[in-house]
């Protein structure tokens, strides 16, 4: 460890934490930390510090570096923030600005080093995966701000969209919605759809079941397949052919995958149901606007048409008992859909309350089950809604496989978990 420099963001923890021995300044006098100070996300890292030295209490603000030259590597002297910085905590002493400096290396624990260097070379896809079980976990907090951030990101995501589309709120809840109905396979297939098939086109045929079977079936060329099975779909085709000549469509001549799942997430079912929810599409975004849930859930258990399930539904899935969708399609639109809309909603209209309730309605939905989940299941995680199954996708996805360890609460409070007792 002699020539070993940590991350600046592990230095952050080791101070804020006290992850030390009794300190001494660069010049050999005594420091004594009475308060750490706040961490700050511009200007210097801690303020609001308070430390003694030879006798007297100075408060102000802290500092933090690897080497000390850092100070004029990033032009502080130049910022007259800095001005009230009373001390320089570096990890090694390379020469740095004239006010008292603490060189950590010499004071710092060394369980906490170990720890980080757990962690950094843990070959688990989740760098804790050996450590997080004998500390005491505070989950519930970090969870909110995980899922927080997963929101965040879906918002800045559909707000490209929303560019794009002219702040066509509508338009953008059909491309979610569609690109959800293709779940587990065919999600960029349905997308593919809605981008190529608009709302505008789709909102003249709201009256018409036929017409909006011919349209998705048509561009997503269904028909051909539907044709080769021999079924009876003789007015779709004329439909079709009419439409795609006055709209100038074409099929997209996609490979739409369709055998390794449940009938009920076959495409030709969830193109089916999507035909009954497009229809009442526009109730449904008034519903997320309000944020009134219940009525959106509701909106989307729905049956497909009479038509379909005559010519279609029960020659190509005779055994299948009902055509609604399930519980399980409702809850993927739910908390994929409705929920970032909503919470995309408020947001743009600085509406804290609406993004807020967005976020308790995602606690109130049951948890999800996939691969990652399965992971923090494995080493003692188990949540209890969607909200934290979300929160650790985020985690998962954003800091676990890039080695965030330092800027999650867990991985800080498990290098901070230091038995001082025992060291000193």
């Amino acid at each position: 460890m002699k020539d070993y420099v940590p991350p600046e963001e592990l230095l952050y923890i080791v101070w804020q934490f006290k992850l030390y021995k009794p300190l001494f300044l660069t010049d050999g006098r005594p420091i004594s930390v009475v308060e750490t100070g706040i961490r700050q996300l511009s200007g210097p890292d801690f303020c609001n510090a308070q430390v003694i030295i030879d006798g007297l209490k100075w408060v102000g603000c802290v500092e933090i570096h690897r080497r000390s030259s850092d100070w004029f590597n990033h032009h502080h002297t130049e910022n007259p923030e800095y001005n009230n910085v009373i001390l320089h905590v570096v990890w090694e002493d390379d020469g740095g600005p004239s006010i008292p400096t603490v060189e950590l290396k010499h004071f710092v624990y060394e369980e906490a080093l170990s720890k980080w260097e757990a962690l950094a070379k843990s070959p688990s896809q989740i760098p804790c995966h050996n450590f997080i079980t004998p500390v005491k976990i505070y989950q519930q907090a970090w969870l909110v701000r995980m899922a927080t951030e997963r929101l965040q990101d879906k918002y800045d995501a559909i707000r490209e969209i929303l560019i794009k589309n002219q702040y066509d709120w509508l338009q953008v809840l059909y491309e979610l919605f569609m690109r959800y109905m293709g779940v587990p396979a065919n999600t960029e297939h349905f997308q593919l759809v809605a981008h190529n098939l608009p709302y505008r086109i789709i909102a003249r045929h709201l009256d018409s079941d036929e017409e909006l079977l011919a349209l998705l079936y048509g561009i997503s060329g269904w028909l051909d397949y539907l044709q080769e099975k021999g079924l009876s779909i003789e007015g779709l085709w004329v439909k079709w052919n009419h439409l795609k000549s006055k709209y100038n469509l074409a099929p997209l001549g996609v490979s739409w995958k369709r055998g390794t799942f449940r009938p009920y997430s076959h495409p030709l079912v969830r193109m089916a149901q999507a035909v009954s929810i497009l229809k009442i599409l526009p109730l449904l975004w008034e519903a997320i606007s309000v944020g009134d849930t219940d009525l959106a859930s509701r909106l989307l258990t729905v049956e497909p048409p009479s038509y379909w399930i005559k010519t279609v539904g029960n020659v190509m899935f005779p055994k299948l008992k009902t055509f609604k969708t399930g519980s399980m399609i409702v809850n993927v639109l739910i908390i994929n859909v409705l929920i970032p809309m909503m919470f995309a909603f408020g947001k743009s209209r600085e509406d804290e309350q609406l993004s807020e309730q967005a976020i308790v309605w995602l606690d109130s939905m049951p948890p999800e089950d996939n691969s990652v989940i399965r992971k923090w299941k494995q080493i003692g995680i188990k949540p209890h809604s969607a909200m934290e199954t979300q929160a650790l996708l985020h985690l998962y996805r954003n800091y676990c496989q890039h080695r965030r360890c330092l800027q999650c609460q867990w991985g800080r409070q498990f290098i901070a978990n230091v038995d001082k007792n025992r060291i000193l």
